[in-house]
């Protein structure tokens, strides 16, 4: 990808690239159109012209998923940019020289549709900072000559092909007014593209300004409050205990924030609050699986409550297992507390319920296992929360199969 200089910054291109993508199908397709048009209207000579016009409809509209699958010459940068912008100035006038004049009285205007062949180029031009250089005013005169070039070129072909008349002249007016409008439209995503890249920058900044005042009010204040107790080690650890909470909690909901959320570091921030109050015997390992953020909520959510309630009942020992497939995720919660009785989910004053209600809001279940000793909870829930046809997929599955495969990847 070329590099761009000064005048554009690194995430307006890095936004720029992420919106355009491999989208940049569109350009090919409306190639294909403007080629197409030309062809059905008959503006060719019958025999070789015609051939051409045609096998180049063709060739576009074979192009059009090459360039959906693997991008267009912007994303790939040069030489295929350059050669991009040389096609979209040459090809049009070549094709309008083919037409040939028109006949006396000819309600069909010969080559017209083919000089708007570079709209859809000089959108994604204007569109795409990829201009190498520091110096905005080269590149501005750069891109202005770049576009009366690709306008006015073809334009002039056209009158050339009709003759010196009123007539010509208006379909040339046409073609360079066409051609301007793609650019100008292309100018318009950019400035869209800047005013996303500049929220993106404040949202950031927000998030930085809280993340700090955190800091400030909570680690300042702990750590304060440790050096006012310092000598009694019994608060002292009480005060580093609610220290590390608040950092961990903190942690989670900046993991949380994001749509894809990465399970593993959220399942770390929610175990190590409890290492040093739990005796962890068996912690799940999940690789690099992310979950959308409603799962993500879910799982966290489901993990705290039940280490806490083990906490609160006298559990010392737990053990945690987590398995997945494509379709579903099942945690396990395992501790050697006094027990719970499967009443307690239908108890609307307990966490648990509550937290079963919003399992099951998701098209899960959170459910009370027999144990010979202790507590075992489970909490199963659907990868896909697009659908209701997913939701009721992943309750065919789970009624239907053993248990979940472990230890496999999946990204929803």
């Amino acid at each position: 990808m070329l590099r761009a200089g000064g005048v554009q910054t690194d995430l307006e291109r890095f936004t720029t690239q992420r919106i355009l993508g491999k989208q940049e199908w569109f350009v090919v397709t409306w190639q294909a159109l403007v080629c197409g048009g030309a062809w059905a209207l008959g503006v060719f000579p019958p025999g070789a012209p015609t051939a051409i016009i045609g096998v180049a409809t063709i060739a576009h509209v074979v192009a059009i998923p090459v360039f959906a699958r693997f991008g267009g010459p912007f994303a790939l940068g040069r030489p295929w940019l350059h050669l991009s912008l040389l096609w979209a100035t040459i090809f049009p006038c070549a094709m309008i020289a083919l037409a040939g004049a028109p006949e006396v009285n000819s309600p069909t205007l010969p080559g017209t549709p083919l000089g708007n062949y570079a709209v859809s180029t000089l959108t994604v031009f204007a569109f795409y900072p990829w201009w190498v250089g520091t110096k905005s005013r080269r590149i501005a005169s750069i891109e202005v000559g770049y576009v009366l070039l690709v306008s006015l070129l073809p334009a002039t072909m056209v009158v050339i092909q009709m003759g010196a008349n009123l007539r010509a002249a208006q379909s040339g007016a046409m073609v360079a007014i066409f051609n301007v409008s793609g650019y100008l439209l292309g100018r318009t995503i950019r400035v869209l593209c800047r005013v996303a890249a500049k929220l993106q920058v404040e949202v950031q900044q927000r998030n930085y300004e809280e993340f700090f005042n955190f800091l400030h009010s909570h680690v300042k204040a702990g750590v304060a409050a440790i050096r006012a107790e310092w000598g009694n080690t019994t608060a002292m650890g009480e005060k580093l205990n609610e220290l590390e909470e608040a950092v961990s909690e903190r942690r989670i909901e900046f993991l949380l924030a994001s749509e894809q959320v990465p399970l593993a570091a959220v399942l770390s921030e929610r175990l190590r609050t409890f290492a040093g109050v739990l005796d962890l015997t068996e912690t799940p390992r999940v690789g690099a699986l992310t979950v959308v953020r409603p799962v993500g909520v879910m799982v966290s959510r489901a993990l705290g409550d039940l280490l806490k309630n083990a906490v609160l009942h006298g559990g010392r020992s737990v053990t945690v297992r987590l398995k997945f497939d494509a379709v579903s995720l099942e945690m396990d919660v395992v501790d050697n507390g006094p027990g719970l009785a499967a009443a307690v989910l239908q108890d609307d004053t307990r966490s648990l319920a509550r937290l079963r209600v919003a399992a099951l809001e998701l098209g899960g279940d959170l459910t009370v296992l027999p144990c010979d000793a202790g507590a075992h909870v489970r909490l199963l829930i659907p990868l896909s929360q697009s659908t209701s046809a997913g939701r009721r997929r992943f309750r065919a599955s789970t009624s239907s199969r053993g248990p979940h495969a472990a230890g496999s990847t999946y990204r929803p």
